[in-house]
């Protein structure tokens, strides 16, 4: 009974770790085509949903650096479906909205992949405060969205109250 303590906590230990690992390799190297490499092929993420919405979001970041046209919207289309695919599992989560805002609002228009952001920015809105994840993430999520072309003013001022909340 002993060993198996040290072995329970060192197993939760882990799967809390994959979140934290596959979140920090994504945004330490999502402008990176060799980290975004490596994200995307790496075995080392625990099999969920996390992993395959940050795999999916690094497929169609790495479609960026790719030459061929084919490939980039290969690449494209498959990092799309996971993340719908996981959005379509756990239709709620904020983390997922704030992923597939982050490939909307940088997508080229002639992909058409811009349906869902007022959805996404109203989602991620009105779910974030109480999701389980810290509040640093929570206001780096904010940032980037902020940053990012596209919103409107409608829905710049709808997350730039969301983070004067969490500060």
């Amino acid at each position: 009974m002993n060993k198996i303590i040290p072995i329970i906590f060192t197993l939760l230990m882990s799967l809390n770790a994959n979140a934290f690992d596959i979140r920090n390799d994504f945004h330490n190297g999502m402008f990176d085509e060799g980290k975004l490499t490596t994200l995307i092929e790496s075995k080392i993420y625990i099999s969920n949903s996390l992993t395959l919405a940050y795999k999916g979001i690094g497929k169609t970041m790495l479609a960026d650096h790719l030459f061929m046209p084919t490939s980039k919207l290969s690449y494209f289309n498959k990092g799309k479906a996971d993340l719908e695919k996981v959005i379509k599992l756990e239709p709620n989560n904020p983390e997922f909205r704030y992923l597939r805002l982050l490939i909307q609002l940088n997508a080229p228009f002639f992909l058409d992949y811009s349906s869902n952001i007022n959805s996404d920015v109203n989602l991620f809105t009105k779910n974030l405060t109480n999701y389980n994840i810290s509040k640093a993430w929570k206001l780096k999520f904010i940032v980037n969205l902020l940053a990012a072309d596209g919103l409107t003013t409608q829905q710049k001022a709808k997350i730039t109250t969301l983070k004067n909340k969490l500060t």
